[in-house]
């Protein structure tokens, strides 16, 4: 029984500190991780648009769909780094299967209207199949202004501090029940000695 009991706290203690790891190192929350990679039959051959694809998490995207056999349509406001961005592509469509499309969010509606019509116009007319809107408009900061950081979730800041009391929590649960079964198998004449021997003192006091 001890021994089942061992397996079973073990093996939670590893699933819970697997799964802490897993959500603290992750690019998104549960529901998310939980869907595994990108799906290539999803993605291969369609049409992508992806804003804001000069840097970071924009040009991040465009590598991975651009390997899943994806067309792209990248825009963001700097032209050069577009260009860049295009020459490090590497997959089924490209380069043919690559449009560099400059865009500045903040340039106007009638500028942004002329942008969708110029990208539903690439790859034969065939539209856009998914629009990835990783693009936004800097507000600049005044002089004196101060940007209060980012603010982080429950588990962002205290995912550190959960592991140990989660270690702490099944030691004491396994202690727990390690008691419970020494004092269930102790034999009963056992737990009665003390009081036979303390009346067999009793009685040797009063012979004397």
């Amino acid at each position: 029984m001890a021994m089942v009991v061992a397996v079973i706290v073990f093996v939670s203690l590893f699933l819970f500190v697997f799964l802490a790891i897993k959500f603290a190192t992750a690019d998104g929350d549960f529901t998310l991780t939980s869907k595994g990679g990108a799906k290539r039959d999803q993605i291969e051959d369609k049409v992508v648009w992806i804003t804001g694809a000069s840097r970071g998490i924009g040009e991040i995207l465009a590598k991975q769909l651009a390997k899943l056999g994806a067309k792209l349509i990248i825009s963001a406001r700097n032209e050069a780094e577009l260009e860049r961005v295009k020459r490090e592509l590497t997959g089924k469509h490209v380069p043919d299967g690559v449009k560099v499309l400059p865009l500045d969010l903040a340039s106007g509606e009638d500028h942004l209207k002329d942008a969708v019509e110029k990208a539903e116009s690439f790859f034969l007319s065939a539209g856009v199949d998914y629009m990835i809107h990783n693009a936004a408009v800097e507000r600049p900061v005044g002089e004196g202004e101060i940007v209060p950081p980012p603010e982080r979730s429950f588990w962002a800041k205290y995912w550190m501090y959960l592991i140990p009391l989660g270690l702490i929590v099944m030691n004491a649960i396994t202690q727990a029940m390690n008691m419970a079964e020494e004092g269930a198998g102790q034999p009963a004449g056992q737990a009665q000695q003390p009081a036979a021997v303390q009346r067999g003192s009793s009685s040797a006091v009063r012979r004397r």
